[in-house]
């Protein structure tokens, strides 16, 4: 749960961009990866870059370790930097006991597994996800069904699916399970993709619990600031 307010939401993508740093303005590193109780709900990021190397080497610490920053120690997030409100010297690592739960899932796991829906077809990977105000994460899928549907819409650009973690069964190896068949996605032309700015102003309005609703989304870009529309051929 955020102890703090997020304004807009923000994808794991932009997240790894920004540098996280200490209560005593430490820069520490980056993100590398976000751990989820089995619940999906955000526990914790795990911090990567050569400042944390070279921290690790002033202490004389060869064992490869990650440390960790828990969701709760978070207090603010910005274009530029998330901010902490604990010190360098009180940070944990990964290794440590009770530092992360037994059941974890890790977000790289996470985007290996094959997305099915209820009735066992296999149509999609997680390809990010979405922090909200709400404190809730969505999941961004995508994959080459999408590509697909692209074609059969006619959209000019390629298609991703917001969903919100309501609609996750169950979790199984190799496999992210819904509670929702494909069919009943609703991907027509009355669910118009939402363009990148129509997106952020959508996930910046779920500052509650489960408002969320699965949606089209147009395929952000790699640098996922760049503008572009998404928007039906004109015939």
């Amino acid at each position: 749960m955020l102890q703090f307010e997020l304004p807009n939401a923000v994808t794991m993508s932009e997240l790894k961009k920004r540098s996280v740093i200490s209560k005593d303005e430490y820069k520490i590193g980056t993100i590398i990866e976000a751990v989820f109780t089995e619940d999906l709900e955000l526990h914790s990021f795990l911090i990567g870059g050569s400042r944390w190397e070279e921290f690790r080497e002033a202490l004389g610490v060869v064992d490869d370790i990650d440390p960790v920053i828990l969701v709760k120690n978070i207090v603010n997030i910005t274009d530029e930097i998330i901010e902490l409100n604990i010190t360098k010297s009180r940070l944990k690592h990964k290794l440590e006991e009770d530092v992360l739960p037994d059941d974890v899932i890790y977000y790289n796991e996470l985007k290996r597994k094959r997305v099915v829906d209820a009735n066992g077809n296999k149509f999609a990977r997680v390809v990010n996800f979405v922090l909200l105000p709400s404190g809730e994460v969505g999941f961004v899928l995508g994959g080459t069904r999408f590509e697909e549907l692209s074609e059969q819409l006619k959209l000019k650009e390629n298609v991703d699916l917001f969903l919100p973690i309501e609609f996750i069964d169950r979790i199984e190896k190799g496999k992210l399970h819904l509670t929702i068949s494909y069919a009943d996605l609703h991907l027509t032309k009355d669910n118009l993709p939402l363009d990148e700015e129509t997106q952020q102003e959508y996930f910046n309005s779920l500052k509650a619990p489960k408002q969320g609703k699965i949606q089209l989304l147009c395929k952000r870009s790699i640098e996922e600031h760049r503008d572009f529309s998404c928007y039906l051929y004109q015939k």
